[in-house]
């Protein structure tokens, strides 16, 4: 999935029922806010900032891991590090 766009990484998800994980903030929520606004379905997005901490990433990772259910993530986008402002949609 190297080479496919956002769009395409997106349909794909969601068709197999998976949350992506990007370190996309600029483009990657934008392609699905575009697919909310369609009524297509998003099984979920993750941001994980780049300038943020491996270790912290994996953190907020597991407590979502364990704490979150799929649904909900369904039609949601998720700003890590967790507790910040833009923590989701």
């Amino acid at each position: 999935m190297k080479a496919a766009s956002d769009s395409e990484v997106l349909a794909w998800a969601a068709e197999a029922d998976r949350i992506v994980l990007s370190h996309d903030a600029r483009t990657m929520p934008r392609y699905a806010r575009e697919r909310l606004r369609k009524g297509l379905p998003l099984a979920g997005l993750v941001i994980v900032p780049q300038r943020l901490g491996t270790g912290a990433a994996i953190d907020d990772l597991e407590l979502l891991a364990a704490a979150g259910m799929k649904a909900d993530f369904q039609d949601q986008i998720v700003y890590l590090p967790l507790g910040s402002p833009r923590r989701s949609r």
